[in-house]
């Protein structure tokens, strides 16, 4: 598995992806999984269906669905990779510095950014308690295009792809551990 952090421990198959669908995949993973109110569990997308499910457990917005939506005005590999640097500060002194500089790279460029509720997807506001910091990527999608060959196939076949795929992965993950 090329993304580390991904570790898949649910997954349905479904005719279409709607908001009656993640509800009914959140309820059944919520009591299988004895999440409670999702206080020490976390999230990202599907924002309504969480907020009512897991009250208490993370939202987070992906930087890549954030760039792309503000890159539509703001062009440019100094502001691409300004944007990037922006999204993985760690430390608010650090994004201050950052956002400062990106503030030199175009008139208004700055308040265009932080009108996407910066809190929701730098590094730095997400929570301590999370094991996971990606900010790039949306875990469902890259899920998604991890299985896309398997996608193509009968059920059977697309099932069992889809769960030697993880095998290998546990065990790839298992190897580097025990080195």
């Amino acid at each position: 598995m090329e993304k580390k952090q991904m570790f898949p421990i649910a997954w349905a198959i479904i005719d279409l992806e709607t908001k009656v669908t993640w509800k009914w995949f959140i309820k059944v993973l919520k009591q299988d999984l004895d999440l409670g109110n999702g206080d020490k569990f976390q999230l990202k997308g599907l924002i309504h269906v969480i907020e009512e499910e897991l009250p208490e457990a993370e939202h987070r917005r992906y930087g890549r669905h954030i760039y792309q939506a503000w890159a539509k005005k703001w062009r440019g590999t100094k502001r691409r990779k300004k944007f990037w640097t922006i999204a993985k500060s760690t430390f608010e002194a650090e994004l201050k510095d950052n956002l400062k500089e990106l503030s030199k790279l175009g008139a208004g460029i700055y308040e265009d950014l932080v009108s996407y509720h910066i809190q929701d997807w730098v590094r730095v506001y997400h929570n301590p308690h999370a094991k996971c910091d990606v900010v790039e990527n949306n875990m469902c999608e890259t899920f998604n295009s991890w299985i896309f060959t398997a996608r193509h196939k009968y059920i059977i076949t697309m099932m069992e792809e889809i769960r030697v795929k993880i095998m290998n992965s546990i065990r790839t993950m298992r190897d580097f551990t025990v080195t």
